[in-house]
């Protein structure tokens, strides 16, 4: 009957091409020799396990069989059987790790810049996958590196490889000429440059990279640089490659401080990283409601009963990197649950007495006297600190600190010296103060 003819030979074809298929995927010459021999299709796809209508040339090239490829390509296999869909063939290729099926394929007249599916290009894929010797031969045949993904997507080969971290293909992309754009820019991504995408996925070897090569350690947009995204994501590394590179730690308007950043994260590494490097732990948060970082410590040390050991470090390394805890300019929420909590941590109280003003410290006196009156020694030490506190030097330099930005520049420089002269103190601690606190400070304003 012709209709079981049929029905045979379609058959026959599609056992053909699962056999074709399987050939080529194992690198089976001979049997895919046999198979054309006897009248295999070399242009029709398979179904194997879950690779879904692949052609017999792609699947000798995603597992690298470089004689494969040149066999079907002798013997009538397109060198882009999907057209309109992309290329896959110098994908695969790519991403097989053999640069020897991709000189099968550029012998064959492939063009390096072809695209795939959703314009990804094969150094993309060498990128993607860290086969760097297959990036070299790609490279040999002067690809556009400035090539753009889709466009929600806008990633180039150089963002892709920082992403991935591989790290080898990136030095191969920067040592090309003409070097790749080093701070090209996604519009729809916070993880706007190769550097941002590095420093969010915690690859310092490439981020050091790509600052040695000129990336913009500030490059980003919505305040999300480099190195905020490295303290969002805790990669220490990263952060301490960007501060040595001079990343800024300014507030941006509308986003919070770096410090509050790490601190909500409960980063206590990070946070000191950046204490150590420069950052000012009395630095307010540039968005609503504003706060220090000891505000979000002290609240989340009062209410978060499970996270209490790592705010007292939190609050150790603040304090010993100079962070004050004056009453009057804590938020009203904190300075709140501070007086209505006996927290029982005695150096707590003694800054909090030391850089608060001076009726503040007296209420904050008492109620320590109160927690601690049966422990002898760390009354003492708060008795030690109340007397500091309360001396005329110690209410001088509080002034001055109110003077001062946070960058350690005077706000009203120019008539400090009268400002300080009206203040009721003796005249030897005025001159005290001028030379030991105001000199330096005035002489780093110009």
């Amino acid at each position: 009957m012709p209709g079981n003819q049929s029905k045979k030979a379609v058959a026959l074809r599609e056992k053909q091409a699962e056999l074709m298929g399987n050939a080529a995927k194992t690198g089976r010459l001979d049997e895919l020799k046999e198979l054309v021999k006897n009248g295999a299709n070399v242009n029709k796809t398979a179904n194997l396990y879950y690779y879904h209508d692949i052609y017999p040339l792609e699947y000798a090239a995603q597992n690298g069989h470089a004689d494969c490829m040149r066999y079907l390509l002798d013997n009538g296999a397109k060198l882009n059987p999907r057209r309109k869909r992309g290329q896959k063939v110098l994908l695969y290729a790519a991403a097989s790790g053999n640069p020897e099926c991709l000189q099968v394929l550029f012998d064959k007249g492939m063009d390096v810049n072809e695209k795939g599916e959703f314009d990804e290009t094969a150094t993309m894929w060498a990128a993607e996958y860290n086969k760097p010797e297959c990036m070299k031969i790609l490279l040999l045949h002067n690809p556009d590196l400035n090539m753009e993904t889709s466009k929600y997507d806008a990633k180039t080969v150089l963002y892709i490889a920082a992403e991935c971290n591989s790290i080898e293909c990136v030095r191969l992309l920067l040592n090309y000429k003409p070097k790749p754009n080093i701070d090209s820019n996604r519009s729809f991504s916070y993880c706007r440059t190769p550097l941002c995408i590095a420093s969010y996925e915690g690859h310092s070897d490439i981020v050091k990279l790509l600052l040695e090569n000129g990336a913009n350690v500030n490059e980003g947009e919505y305040g999300f640089s480099p190195l905020r995204l490295a303290v969002e994501k805790n990669k220490l590394g990263c952060v301490q490659v960007l501060c040595d590179n001079g990343a800024d730690m300014n507030v941006p308007e509308g986003e919070d401080s770096l410090l509050l950043t790490a601190t909500r994260n409960t980063q206590c590494f990070t946070l000191e990283t950046l204490l150590y490097r420069g950052c000012d732990p009395n630095q307010k948060s540039g968005k609503s409601p504003e706060m220090y970082p000891i505000d979000l410590v002290l609240q989340k040390l009062i209410n978060e009963t499970w996270s209490r050991m790592y705010r007292s470090r939190a609050l150790k390394i603040l304090f010993k990197y100079g962070a004050h805890l004056d009453m009057c300019k804590l938020a009203k929420v904190t300075s709140d649950l501070f007086y209505g909590n006996d927290l029982r941590q005695v150096e707590m109280y003694c800054v909090a007495i030391e850089t608060s003003c001076t009726p503040c410290a007296q209420s904050l006196y008492e109620k320590a006297i109160e927690i601690f009156e049966k422990e002898p020694d760390k009354l003492k030490q708060v008795n030690f600190h109340f007397e500091k506190a309360t001396s005329l030097e110690n209410q001088a330099s509080r002034y001055i600190r109110k003077c001062v930005n946070s960058s350690g520049v005077f706000l009203q420089a120019h008539n400090f010296q009268t400002k300080v002269d009206s203040l009721p103190l003796p005249e030897e601690v005025k001159k005290h103060i001028l030379l030991e606190h105001l000199e330096p400070l005035i002489d780093a304003s110009y």
